[in-house]
């Protein structure tokens, strides 16, 4: 089976059998960041490759470090815009939230409480009955 690779900067390096990469592998002429396919199919990081993992990981190639960086640099754009609109929507919803708070904060507040006013009225009740219990 011939698997086509590219290398990390798009230039085709050829068709090869799985022997001869892995010869290659060994050799240090793959470094883990080029592209690989099988005829037909798509375009696929080589460190993706089961059958090719393991070779890697002998050579002493970090595919994690590998795969984190190509990351990286593949969504940067898209990490980058998705920030700035989240920023917006925070902008936007700490501006609508403001919109409403503004009314409610512009009311005057009552210098006593409904409750604390009735709380007096049933202690002030209670004293006065009490008072006249015992005068009488």
């Amino acid at each position: 089976m011939k698997l086509e690779i590219q290398g990390a900067s798009g230039e085709a390096l050829g068709s090869f059998d799985l022997y001869a990469l892995r010869e290659m592998i060994y050799a240090g002429k793959v470094s883990g960041k080029e592209l690989i396919r099988s005829p037909g199919e798509g375009w696929e990081p080589i460190y993706e490759r089961p059958e090719l993992i393991s070779i890697f990981e002998l050579v002493g190639v970090d595919v994690v470090a590998i795969r984190l960086a190509s990351q990286k640099i593949q969504g940067w754009r898209k990490s980058d815009s998705a920030e700035q609109a989240a920023r917006k929507r925070k902008a936007e919803s700490q501006v609508r939230t403001r919109e409403l708070e503004l009314p409610s904060m512009n009311k005057a507040k009552p210098l006593v409480d409904a409750k604390m006013l009735k709380l007096v009225a049933v202690g002030g009740l209670v004293f006065f009955l009490l008072f006249w219990f015992f005068l009488s």
